[in-house]
Parts: structure tokens; C-alpha cells; sequence
């Protein structure tokens, strides 16, 4: 093959990389995701909790997150994966999810929090997680409505990805979620997302 030739078959390659890495999301984790939650039978657009079945995300079940959207800026953690303990050091069930959030990005993500309780809308959070050593490791949060037995939506079925699940620790604790924030987006669910 020629020089040409070479030179061609690697920008199809670098293209063929791009278009495969256009999503709204980072982590191909969180796009498996975002297609079962499509995929569930829903009520209007959204899916009952009472649907999810964990035998079709066995894979993923270690780094699933299940939060309860409370009033102002209380949003509970109800269900947390072993991954996701493992690799943090502590389980944070039944804590509030913003306390976990580094305090300079702690507003901007309870404010989204916020517009999900008013808007059937998912969001992807990309950031970095860091750990007591001084470690960063990079992490990705979908959230996305679920009713929870009373036709609201008020709890967020999600997933947190992290380049840490292929990487060992050794001991460290994660001291705050969200250190520094990337990117925050929208998912649209059928009703549109903020603007």
C-alpha cells in the first residue's frame, strides 16, 4: 500500500473514532445504560421502579445508583453498588448524595438536580472523583426518572462509570465527588430539556 493510501485509511480510521465518540456520554457504560432505561416498559415517559430488573444488567450492577429527589437540596442515596463502595472505601446508603460533592461544584450540580425533579429529563455528569492520597480519577453519572410507587418522579435510576473500575486504589478513600466538574448534560426523554 502506498503512502496515500496509508494516509487515507488512517483518517477514515480517525473519523470512523470520532463519529464513534459523538455521543452525550464518554463512558460506552453509560450508553449501554441509557439504552436499557429507553428500553423499559413505560407510564407516559416514564418507567415504574417496579420494571427494572437487575438480571438484564448484571454487568452493570456493581456501579448502579438509585437516589431519592427530596425537597431543596435533598437527594438521598437509597441504593449504591459494591463497586461503586469498593472503589470510594466507604457506602454512602441512606447519605445525601450533594454532601459527597466537592463544595465549589455542589450549587451547580443541586441546581440540575432541582430542574430534574420539575422536568421528566435525565443528565450526565463527567468529572473527576478525588481520593485521599491526591488522586483524580475520572467518573460519569447518568441519572435518569423513575416513579416510585406514588406516579411521581422522584427517584433517579442511574449509574456511575469510572475509569478506576479497570484500576486498583490501594486503600484510598474518595474525599469528593465531582472535584472538578466537566460537563453537565441533558438527556431528552420525550419532553424536551432545559434550555
Amino acid at each position: 500500500m502506498t503512502k496515500l493510501g496509508n494516509f487515507f485509511n488512517r483518517m477514515k480510521a480517525i473519523s470512523r473514532l470520532h463519529e464513534s465518540r459523538s455521543g452525550i456520554y464518554d463512558f460506552n457504560e453509560t450508553g449501554e445504560f441509557i439504552k436499557y432505561w429507553f428500553q423499559l416498559p413505560k407510564m407516559g415517559l416514564i418507567s415504574d421502579k417496579s420494571k427494572i430488573n437487575p438480571r438484564n444488567i448484571m454487568e452493570q450492577l456493581p456501579n448502579v445508583i438509585i437516589l431519592d429527589l427530596g425537597s431543596g437540596t435533598d437527594c438521598r442515596i437509597r441504593l449504591i453498588g459494591t463497586g461503586i463502595t469498593g472503589r470510594w472505601g466507604f457506602d454512602p446508603t441512606n447519605s445525601n448524595f450533594l454532601d459527597l460533592i466537592a463544595p465549589q461544584n455542589r450549587d451547580a450540580i443541586a441546581d440540575h438536580m432541582a430542574i430534574l425533579h420539575k422536568q421528566p429529563c435525565g443528565v450526565i455528569l463527567l468529572g473527576d472523583e478525588h481520593y485521599t492520597s491526591g488522586q483524580m480519577v475520572r467518573s460519569e453519572t447518568v441519572l435518569l426518572p423513575v416513579h416510585s410507587g406514588h406516579n411521581e418522579a422522584n427517584t433517579l435510576f442511574g449509574l456511575i462509570t469510572s475509569v478506576a473500575s479497570h484500576m486498583e486504589l490501594d486503600g484510598d478513600i474518595m474525599a469528593a465527588a465531582f472535584y472538578n466538574l466537566l460537563n453537565i448534560r441533558f438527556i431528552n426523554i420525550g419532553a424536551g430539556v432545559p434550555a
